[in-house]
């Protein structure tokens, strides 16, 4: 017969109310620093973003971390906190360039009731919608949005040079349309 080991899970439940008024301070303090180091390192990423957006968490630890101290804050938390605000930031960067599209409107199109119902009268707007389309100049412009940095062009105009996007006529194009 084999017997299994079966893991037992315990849980532990935090009332505050159990806590004694000395403790109960002392885990304020600590939320409410630990508030105040966060606010700090965005503010912080925020005003270099371009500088810190391609750091890694060690690089960024490695500078942060030496400058804030904290009385009620172990180092462990203060790292804690720099990992955290990078990379909230970091998927905030992300998500905001795959999401930037360029459209140029193109026309609208509106819907009419043709019955009278009891709220409505035959004839007014049912509902209404623009329709959007891609150009030349919106489509440049999503593709700077998402990959563009300050020597953008001087990279294009090299690959272009080498022979980089040869085979791809479609792409070629792009870039020449781009420059």
């Amino acid at each position: 017969m084999i017997f299994k080991k079966i893991k037992e899970v315990i849980t532990k439940f935090f009332y505050p109310d159990n806590l004694n008024q000395k403790k109960e301070k002392e885990i304020f303090n600590k939320a409410f620093q630990l508030r105040l180091v966060k606010n700090y390192i965005s503010e912080i990423l925020f005003k270099d973003l371009d500088k810190y957006k391609e750091y890694s968490k060690v690089d960024l630890i490695k500078e942060l971390a030496s400058t804030i101290t904290n009385p009620y804050l172990t180092q462990k938390d203060i790292e804690y906190a720099i990992v955290e605000v990078w990379t909230t930031y970091r998927n905030k960067i992300d998500l905001i360039k795959n999401k930037i599209e360029f459209k140029v409107q193109d026309k609208i199109v509106i819907k009419y009731y043709k019955k009278r119902s009891k709220d409505h009268k035959k004839g007014d707007v049912r509902l209404f919608e623009v329709k959007l389309k891609s150009t030349k100049f919106s489509k440049v412009m999503s593709f700077l949005a998402r990959y563009g940095y300050i020597g953008i062009a001087k990279k294009i105009e090299n690959n272009i040079k080498s022979g980089k996007y040869k085979n791809d006529n479609k792409r070629e194009i792009f870039y020449k349309t781009t420059l």
